[in-house]
């Protein structure tokens, strides 16, 4: 089983104890935290290990765009699953964050429950690949199904193994594994109607 550790980038006293509260449940065997942007880095180069970030959008001194392009020219995002938290950002943002590493973003205001319910499918797959593996097929089937069906437009992020599908009030990033997969079970279905 990967051991993951997880570094808490937030300077935010009620989101740091939100994120920290999920990652608890989910019993994250190392949670390190830092109150700000050059401490993620003065991590890095002290090599105290992560492979997780929570990064909060407003995290005091250096800001999180720099942060994000430092680690970026740096190698380190391909390793890192960073999820970052924010105020809704436009597609331009978001496109810019994604291509510069980003792989998850979560949207203030959350509270406990909404933050559990988009992290702990991400936090237990990584955890556990192979156990938790499901998760995304079921979490997305409904919306795979949708795209196949409707014939909805969609992009492939294959560095990021996502694909991407806009609708007008959301922008839906799906695991591509996932997406293959159930594709995979459409066509047996419809193949064993035939």
């Amino acid at each position: 089983m990967p051991q993951i550790s997880v570094l808490v980038a937030d300077s935010s006293p009620i989101t740091k104890k939100l994120i920290l509260g999920a990652l608890k449940k989910l019993s994250v065997p190392r949670i390190l935290e830092c109150p700000d942007g050059d401490t993620v880095l003065e991590y890095l180069n002290e090599n105290m290990e992560f492979n997780v970030l929570f990064l909060n959008s407003n995290v005091t001194g250096m800001d999180y765009h720099t942060l994000i392009t430092k680690m970026k020219g740096r190698g380190v995002t391909d390793k890192i699953t960073i999820f970052l938290v924010s105020n809704q950002l436009n597609d331009a943002q978001y496109r810019l964050l994604q291509n510069d590493g980003v792989k998850h973003f979560i949207t203030k205001p959350f509270n406990a429950i909404k933050l559990e319910s988009i992290i702990t499918p991400i936090i237990r797959t990584l955890m556990d690949p192979q156990h938790h593996r499901g998760i995304y097929e079921n979490e997305y089937k409904d919306e795979i199904f949708e795209i196949l069906q409707k014939g909805v437009r969609f992009q492939v992020v294959e560095q990021q193994n996502l694909l991407l599908t806009k609708s007008a009030d959301k922008v839906l990033k799906i695991p591509l594994d996932a997406f293959l997969r159930i594709v995979r079970l459409e066509r047996i279905v419809k193949q064993g109607q035939e």
